[in-house]
C-alpha cells in the first residue's frame, strides 16, 4: 500500500467529523505524540444559540472582544500554566512556550486560535473557559494575570465544555 492507499482506508473507517489529510513514512523510533514541535488547537464558541451548531461550538452569552483580545495577548512567550491544567502530580514539567494566542470573531462565530510548544491536560479548556469568565466580568483581569504569574495547583477557574475543542495542526521538525 502506498501513502495515499493508507490515507484513504483511514478516511474510509474514521467519523465524518475526523480526517486525515497527509501521511508520510516515518522512523520506528519515531512518537506522534512526544516527537511534535508544536501543534496549533481552535475552540469554536458561538454567539447564535443555534441548535444545529452545540455539538461543536459553544454557545457562549455577551462576551467583550476587547477583554478576549487582552487576556489572550499574555499567554503569548513562557508561561507556567499550572493554574491552567488539572493537576496531576507525576507532571514535574508545566512550563509551556505559547506562539500565537488570539480571538477571532466572523459573524456570531468566535475561535480562539492558539499554538504552542506543548499544551497540559484541560490547558485550552480551562485558558478559554476563564478568558470568557473574564469577558463576562466573572472574574477579574488582575486575577487572571495572577494565576498566570502565581500559578496554583487547582484553581478553582472555569472549563470550558469539550465540544468546542479542535487540535487542528501538528508540527513536527522537517
Amino acid at each position: 500500500m502506498d501513502n495515499n492507499d493508507i490515507k484513504n482506508a483511514m478516511n474510509a473507517r474514521l467519523p465524518h467529523e475526523i480526517r486525515i489529510t497527509e501521511v508520510e513514512s516515518v522512523s520506528d523510533k519515531f512518537h506522534s505524540r512526544y516527537d511534535a514541535k508544536r501543534k496549533e488547537y481552535i475552540y469554536q464558541c458561538t454567539l447564535d444559540n443555534n441548535p444545529l451548531l452545540k455539538s461543536n461550538y459553544w454557545f457562549v452569552k455577551s462576551i467583550d472582544l476587547d477583554i478576549l483580545n487582552h487576556t489572550s495577548e499574555k499567554l503569548c512567550g513562557n508561561h507556567n500554566f499550572l493554574s491552567f491544567s488539572k493537576f496531576n502530580p507525576e507532571k514535574e514539567n508545566t512550563m509551556c512556550e505559547i506562539f500565537v494566542s488570539k480571538w477571532i470573531l466572523e459573524d456570531e462565530k468566535l475561535l480562539y486560535i492558539t499554538e504552542g510548544n506543548r499544551f497540559l491536560h484541560h490547558m485550552v479548556r480551562y485558558l478559554v473557559g476563564t478568558m470568557i469568565a473574564c469577558s463576562q466580568k466573572k472574574i477579574d483581569n488582575d486575577d487572571f494575570t495572577n494565576l498566570l504569574e502565581d500559578p496554583i495547583k487547582d484553581a478553582k477557574i472555569f472549563k470550558a465544555p469539550a465540544n468546542g475543542l479542535i487540535l487542528n495542526k501538528i508540527y513536527y521538525e522537517n
